[in-house]
C-alpha cells in the first residue's frame, strides 16, 4: 500500500521510512506516529496508570444516569504520558486531577477539572490528556457547539 503524503512524498509502509517518520511538512500517517492504540471502555469512575498511555478510553457501556470521573494521579506517571477520553455513551465525563489546582486547559493554569456535561452536547466530546514530566494538561477536542466545563 502507498500512501500519498504532502509534497509528493510517498511511504510504503515495511519499505524504507517508516510511518511514524515525519514529512517535511509534519504530516505523518498515522495518529500521534502510531499505526494502532488500544481501546478501552470504562463503566465506573477510574483512575488513571502508567500502563493507559497511548490508549483511548470511552465511556461506552456506561449506564443511565452513570458519569464518569477519570482521575490524573498525583504520583507515579513519566513524562510523555498521554490518552484520548472519547464520550461514546450520552453521560457526563469528567476529568479531574487529584491534587487541586493542577491542570493546565483552555486558559486556566490552575484548573481542576474539565468535563462534557452539557446536555445534548456530550457525545463525540474527547480529551486529550497528557503528563510532560511537570503537570497534567488537556486539551478538548470539540465539535464547534460543544461546551467544555472547567472547574477552577
Amino acid at each position: 500500500m502507498v500512501q500519498q503524503l504532502t509534497g509528493g512524498q510517498k511511504v510504503t509502509p515495511g519499505q524504507g521510512r517508516e510511518p511514524d517518520v515525519y514529512d517535511s511538512v509534519g504530516f505523518t500517517p498515522s495518529l500521534f506516529g502510531l499505526n494502532k492504540f488500544t481501546v478501552e471502555a470504562k463503566t465506573g469512575n477510574y483512575t488513571l496508570q502508567q500502563a493507559d498511555s497511548g490508549k483511548m478510553l470511552t465511556n461506552r457501556g456506561a449506564g443511565a444516569g452513570v458519569a464518569i470521573i477519570i482521575t490524573l494521579p498525583a504520583t507515579g506517571i513519566l513524562g510523555g504520558f498521554y490518552v484520548l477520553v472519547y464520550v461514546i455513551a450520552n453521560e457526563t465525563v469528567t476529568v479531574t486531577t487529584a491534587s487541586l489546582d493542577t491542570l493546565i486547559t483552555f486558559n486556566d493554569a490552575l484548573a481542576d477539572s474539565v468535563a462534557y456535561s452539557t446536555v445534548g452536547e456530550k457525545i463525540g466530546g474527547c480529551f486529550l490528556v497528557f503528563y510532560d514530566g511537570t503537570a497534567w494538561a488537556v486539551a478538548a477536542l470539540r465539535y464547534l457547539n460543544q461546551t467544555v466545563t472547567i472547574t477552577t
